[in-house]
């Protein structure tokens, strides 16, 4: 197959150069539909763009393309990361917490359900949200603390969670799957990309969408984010932009390399 053309991979280096920042920082960019990374923190649908700041969600007209108007914001808890749309439906996650927003008549979102990703202490993680019919796919990563007889203990949380959002003011935790790392991830037909800081990116046939099945390990690479684009993918790590090949999943493979 064809590459993608270079003035196309500039626009996208320089989108989600942009979007995604080192582990220190907030990582950024989407997975709906557009060329955009599962990070995003802004989205255009129709005459309508939403944004996340660290806390709060913010919903524009942009009818007046220059001279856009606020019409809502919404308070949520600290540490907004990524920006989901899908079918009407907005999903927004937190460093805690998967928060699941409907659009009104107007397109404002109405908070539908907030579903945290554990009671504990200290717990923070980068939790970018795909979502496909009536299931959700998030990605946690992070550190635990916790403190017992004066001794303060920590382990990871390297988690692909599966959840069942049928009903979407109640979404229920259907499926666990232990990963290293997990960060950006994206969805295209029956395949699950989802990449991993220092492991490169893993590949799922999500045929039974409950019950992802690994098919593909690609490691030797740091990623954080991932798109496709027509049986190409793009996987964009701290240093480098890969294109894979997926148009024969069975025979997937990467194809070039780009240093950022």
């Amino acid at each position: 197959m064809k590459e993608l053309n270079i003035y196309l991979i500039a626009i996208l280096i320089a989108l989600l150069v942009a979007a995604c920042s080192s582990e220190s920082g907030s990582e950024s960019g989407a997975s709906n539909g557009t060329l955009s990374g599962s990070y995003a923190n802004l989205l255009t649908i129709d005459n309508r763009l939403y944004a996340v700041t660290d806390s709060e969600l913010l919903t524009f007209d942009v009818t007046e393309a220059k001279n856009p108007t606020e019409l809502d914001r919404l308070q949520l808890n600290f540490g907004v990361e990524s920006l989901f749309y899908r079918s009407g439906q907005l999903f927004v996650g937190s460093q805690t917490t998967m928060y699941i927003y409907q659009l009104d008549d107007n397109r404002i979102p109405v908070l539908a359900s907030e579903t945290r990703y554990g009671n504990f202490d200290n717990f923070t993680a980068c939790d970018p949200i795909v979502a496909v019919e009536d299931i959700a796919y998030v990605t946690l990563s992070s550190d635990i603390q916790s403190t017992s007889c004066g001794q303060t203990f920590t382990r990871q949380i390297n988690e692909l969670r599966v959840y069942d959002i049928a009903d979407i003011r109640s979404p229920n935790l259907i499926n666990v799957i232990q990963m290293s790392g997990p960060k950006g991830l994206a969805v295209d037909d029956n395949w699950l990309f989802v990449c991993e800081k220092d492991r490169g990116l893993k590949v799922y046939d999500i045929t039974i969408m409950e019950a992802p099945q690994q098919i593909h390990h690609f490691d030797g690479f740091k990623a954080f984010d991932v798109i496709p684009v027509d049986g190409l993918l793009l996987v964009v790590g701290p240093d480098n932009l890969y294109q894979f090949d997926y148009q024969d999943m069975p025979n997937m493979s990467e194809i070039s390399s780009l240093s950022l």
